[in-house]
């Protein structure tokens, strides 16, 4: 999520001028476009743009951080702070809902009516359609050396639709420096973490991968 916290606040406050002339800050950000796939350009994605992507997939402490600072501001007694605090949390790729819930209890009711809002407009079903995006271009543009951000923009997440391209992106995506790392995420309480790095695996040492596949079958 570096794009978010690249922007500082006082930057932010600037771009409120942009109401003046109707437009929306949020189409302001740059970085926040989804990859495109080959269908959608005439050229192969970018791995460094997707990975950068793939990292706003994933809320690191200073991520949260930036996100309790946001929620700080849905309070102000200022307009253009409040405003922009709301923009951000409802354009966030990932949005920590169990953290706002809590910081709805005891809250103000125009601070409640707020948050209830970023709800409505950024849903897991918002997220996970990203996800399954990003996870689509991997597969798609054959983009190797991005299983670490691909492992840790699925980790936690039981999406209910999209197994095959998850799956697919790791076993694409996978290379011979990863092995150690799946051999930690076969263990992964994240089932599609589980079912990508198995996949992973038989590519990269097929029959060899048997004994390591050994504990999922039992």
């Amino acid at each position: 999520m570096k794009v978010f916290r690249e922007w500082s606040w006082q930057e932010h406050k600037l771009a409120i001028v942009g109401l003046v002339s109707g437009l929306f800050f949020a189409c302001a950000q740059p970085g926040l476009a989804m990859p495109e796939t080959e269908a959608d350009s005439a050229s192969a994605p970018d791995p460094e743009e997707v990975r950068r992507f793939l990292e706003q997939l994933t809320l690191d402490a200073e991520a949260l951080e930036a996100i309790d600072q946001a929620v700080v501001r849905l309070g102000s007694d200022r307009f253009a702070e409040r405003y922009l605090a709301s923009v951000y949390l409802a354009r966030l790729p990932v949005l920590p809902r169990t953290r706002l819930e809590e910081a709805m209890v005891g809250a103000p009711l125009d601070k409640r009516l707020r948050l209830a809002q970023i709800f409505k407009a950024n849903t897991p079903e918002h997220t996970d359609s990203m996800i399954l995006r990003a996870m689509e271009v991997v597969m798609e543009g054959e983009l190797r050396g991005l299983l670490p951000e691909v492992i840790a923009a699925l980790d936690g997440r039981e999406l209910d639709a999209g197994w095959d391209a998850c799956v697919r992106a790791c076993e694409v995506t996978a290379t011979e420096a990863d092995v150690d790392l799946l051999g930690r995420t076969l263990s992964s309480p994240t089932t599609i973490v589980r079912a990508g790095s198995a996949a992973a695996l038989i590519k990269l040492r097929g029959g060899g991968a048997v004994e390591q596949l050994k504990p999922l079958v039992d």
